[in-house]
């Protein structure tokens, strides 16, 4: 077999640096080196290793704040629990854990004409349903004062997203198995929801400031879904009903049996909302 003497003797060389960069642990500082190696940007990524012990791995991953006046994030997590909430003074802060080393997540951060698009995606792992007892958790914050356009796709796990307080244009999720809750409570931003519904449980709280009018769709699955509208807004409802049942509390029909609540057509806002229910229970309220 023939090889390349060179070539050799350079990976011998960089064996001891690379398996250095490799287990060693991080604090509170950015290290390029492992940032490179763990195939992330490391020119808008910072990179800390909070715990790395064999099976379980627990990482931090910040992009610094930059001169951009919309955000555009895309999150792909195919298994695992996703918590989304706000923050300061950085673009995003996310925190990883995970005992299966191939549930690693890739970020990657990309600005261009004062757009920012981030993209944080799980790798695809074949048969990955098929692992047991395996433990993947996303805690990634998200920054409060810069426009933003979201779109997630998650598939088996819990999810909280927790959106009041982001300045957020319009969000689409894609949900597969689980439960999720999506929280918009105080919000004053948002223009548009789009929501498809795997099977499971799912929970969107609409109590917001809202000073747009706010277009929703929902896609019902399988499972329960429960949707609360503020009380000081005009609402209107579109509702094609699947099989399962409905209960509806502080609306009522109008001639085109739509559902309509008091204010509708007396406010400067409008909220309008379609929803096609799939197989089980809806519950829509008002606060």
């Amino acid at each position: 077999m023939k090889y390349n003497k060179n070539k050799t003797a350079y990976f011998l060389l960089a064996l001891p640096l690379i398996l250095y960069g490799c287990t060693r642990t991080v604090e509170n500082k950015t290290n390029i080196f492992d940032t490179i190696i763990k195939g992330i940007n490391a020119d808008s990524v910072e990179y800390d290793t909070i715990q790395s012990n064999g099976a379980f791995h627990e990482e931090m991953q910040r992009i610094p704040d930059a001169d951009i006046n919309l955000l555009e994030v895309e999150i792909h997590l195919a298994t695992g629990n996703l918590r989304i909430n706000d923050i300061k003074g950085e673009i995003s802060r996310a925190q990883f854990s995970y005992n299966v080393p191939a549930l690693k997540p890739t970020v990657n951060f990309i600005e261009a004409a004062k757009v920012g698009k981030l993209i944080i995606k799980q790798p695809l792992v074949e048969d990955i349903q098929m692992i047991t007892k395996k433990f993947n958790s996303w805690i990634i914050g998200i920054c409060d004062s810069i426009p933003v356009n979201m779109q997630i796709k998650a598939g088996a796990g819990k999810n909280r997203l927790e959106l009041g307080k982001l300045m957020i244009d319009s969000i689409e999720v894609d949900l597969g198995a689980g439960s999720t809750v999506i929280n918009l409570t105080d919000n004053v931003t948002l223009r548009k929801l789009f929501l498809n519904i795997g099977i499971g449980k799912a929970e969107v709280n609409l109590n917001g400031n809202f000073e747009n009018d706010v277009e929703v769709v929902i896609n019902g699955g399988i499972g329960s879904f429960s949707l609360q509208l503020p009380d000081d807004i005009g609402v209107i409802m579109n509702i094609k009903k699947g099989i399962g049942n409905i209960t509806i509390n502080g609306f009522n029909k109008d001639n085109n049996k739509n559902y309509i609540n008091n204010l509708y057509g007396k406010t400067d806002n409008t909220i309008s909302v379609d929803i096609t229910t799939g197989i089980g229970k809806i519950d829509i309220s008002t606060k």
